[in-house]
C-alpha cells in the first residue's frame, strides 16, 4: 500500500494554489504561513462536515508517520519506520499529490521507498490513490524534509517537462472508504488480484490494507501467490501501527474554485 515497499525496493517489507517559481520560493521560506480567517472557515466546513472528500483525505495523509511505540514494544518483530507524505503543488499532477518517503530510522538518508501518489476518484466516485514511479528518484532522496530538494523535484520531475514521472497500473490503486461509526478511512488494493509484484524469481500480487484516522494509521502489505493465494512475503505479525510525528496539513493546496473536492 502506501506505507510499505511494493515496487522494487529493499524491504519486505496553504493554502494558496501556487505554481512555477512561486512554489519554489514558497518552499524555501522558513516562517510558517498564518491561515486566513476565510481559509479557517473553509477547512472547518470541509474537514468537519464533509469527511469523504479528496481535501479531507489529503489533510489526513499529509503527515510524518512513526511506529516508534510499536517498535519499542517488540523490536525483533517491528523495525522502526517513518513514512512521510509531503504535499506537492496542485498543478504538479492537477490534483492532490504527495512525495512519499519511507525510511528505516537507522538509515534516514536512504529511503527504502520513494514515490509519488495522487488522490483521484474512480468512475463510481470512490476515492483512490494512484502511484507514480519517478525515474532517478535517488536525486531527490530526503526531499520530504529538504525544501530545496522538494522544489527541485517539483521542477525536474514535472510531467510537462518530460517523462520522469510514470504512472503505475490502475490495478495497483488503493481504494478508500469512509467508516462513519469509527471516524476513519479503510483502504485496500483494488479487487481482482491484479497488482503484480516480482520478488526474487517469483511473481506475486499485492494484498494491502490500511486504516487512517486523524492521528493514527495501520498498514499491512502482503504478497500472495496468484495461483494458490498463499502468502509469499510481507508481515507475519500483523499491521504496522503508526502515529503522527509531524503534520504538513497546512501545506495541502486549495484547488480551483469550480472543482468538486
Amino acid at each position: 500500500m502506501v506505507f510499505v515497499s511494493v515496487f522494487g525496493v529493499r524491504s519486505l517489507r496553504r493554502g494558496d494554489q501556487v505554481t512555477g517559481q512561486s512554489w519554489s520560493l514558497r518552499l524555501q521560506r522558513i516562517r510558517p504561513r498564518v491561515a486566513t480567517a476565510s481559509r479557517v472557515r473553509l477547512e472547518s466546513t470541509l474537514v468537519t462536515v464533509k469527511p469523504y472528500t479528496s481535501y479531507h483525505l489529503a489533510r489526513w495523509l499529509a503527515k510524518e508517520w512513526d511506529n516508534y511505540d510499536q517498535h519499542l514494544a517488540n523490536p525483533p518483530f517491528w523495525a522502526h519506520i517513518r513514512v512521510s507524505y509531503r504535499p506537492l503543488p496542485w498543478d504538479f499532477l492537477d490534483g492532490y499529490a504527495f512525495y512519499v518517503e519511507s525510511i528505516y530510522t537507522y538509515a534516514p538518508k536512504i529511503p527504502y521507498r520513494a514515490t509519488i501518489i495522487k488522490i483521484v476518484r474512480d468512475e463510481q466516485g470512490a476515492l483512490e490513490t494512484e502511484s507514480y514511479k519517478v525515474e532517478g528518484v535517488e536525486q531527490f532522496y530526503t526531499a520530504a524534509f529538504d525544501r530545496t530538494k522538494l522544489a527541485e523535484l517539483v521542477r525536474e520531475a514535472h510531467p510537462r517537462k518530460g517523462n520522469r514521472c510514470v504512472r503505475l497500473p490502475e490495478t495497483c490503486n488503493a481504494v478508500f472508504e469512509w467508516v462513519e461509526s469509527q471516524q476513519l478511512y479503510r483502504c485496500k488494493t483494488r479487487p481482482g488480484c491484479k497488482c503484480m509484484v516480482r520478488r526474487g524469481d517469483r511473481d506475486s500480487y499485492l494484498d494491502a490494507q490500511m486504516t487512517l484516522s486523524a492521528t493514527r494509521c495501520t498498514s499491512l502489505d502482503i504478497g500472495r501467490c496468484p495461483q494458490t493465494h498463499e502468502q509469499l512475503w510481507g508481515a507475519v505479525s500483523g499491521p504496522f501501527d503508526f502515529v503522527v510525528r509531524n503534520s504538513w496539513s497546512d501545506e495541502v493546496p486549495t484547488p480551483p474554485a469550480n472543482l468538486d473536492w
